[in-house]
């Protein structure tokens, strides 16, 4: 019973940040929207053809944010993306991708959404501690034979710890955080898969190997 509870207070944890996740996300749409109905308005006023050419520029700049759509043959990791990236962009954290999602849509969505969406938590937890010049998380899944490879990696100057293989937290609440990295570790081998979590040159890595579906 106790370990029981101890689970449901962890999946309850992760629908709390999941919650949060898209909390964020939904706030930077109603901020940018209201910065942009001002910077309409303002256009209309300019009577200087330069000068509106140059706002122009800075309000199509702050729709760009909305381009971020992605078609990558998995509905569920698509809507994974445009969140993390909406999220990404605001923390000037660049993200660039090499995806065949049909590799993955096998899984099922809330497996899907957990294991990509921790992974990109993890990853933009970790590179906004980064300079602002090293702030980039990059992603790559793709055939390898018979089997699926999903590669992320991102800036990680500091020192990390491992205790079998997974890294250990440095934040007070070890209990609660860290669970997603669990959460990876668990869903990875329920589809019969393994995990490789590790730091080189200043960078850390998050190799999921896959059986493909058959």
């Amino acid at each position: 019973m106790l370990e029981e509870q101890h689970t449901m207070e962890q999946l309850l944890q992760m629908a709390d940040n999941a919650h949060k996740s898209n909390k964020e996300a939904i706030d930077i749409i109603n901020i940018k929207c209201h910065d942009l109905k001002h910077q309409l308005k303002a256009l209309t006023k300019l009577e200087d053809n330069k000068e509106r050419n140059e706002y122009i520029k800075e309000v199509q700049q702050a729709v760009s944010i909305y381009d971020a759509t992605y078609h990558t043959g998995c509905e569920t990791l698509d809507y994974v993306l445009r969140e993390k990236t909406l999220i990404s962009n605001e923390r000037d954290v660049a993200f660039s991708c090499m995806i065949d999602g049909k590799l993955i849509d096998f899984m099922t969505p809330t497996d899907i959404y957990a294991l990509m969406g921790n992974a990109f938590d993890n990853a933009l937890e970790s590179v906004v501690k980064e300079k602002p010049e090293e702030r980039v998380i990059s992603l790559h899944i793709k055939e390898r034979g018979d089997m699926v490879l999903i590669h992320m990696e991102n800036r990680c100057s500091r020192e990390i710890q491992f205790i079998d293989g997974l890294p250990v937290t440095t934040k007070d609440d070890k209990s609660y955080h860290g669970f997603g990295v669990k959460s990876i570790k668990y869903i990875t081998e329920k589809y019969g898969g393994s995990i490789l979590m590790s730091t080189k040159n200043g960078k850390f890595y998050l190799d999921i190997i896959l059986p493909k579906a058959q």
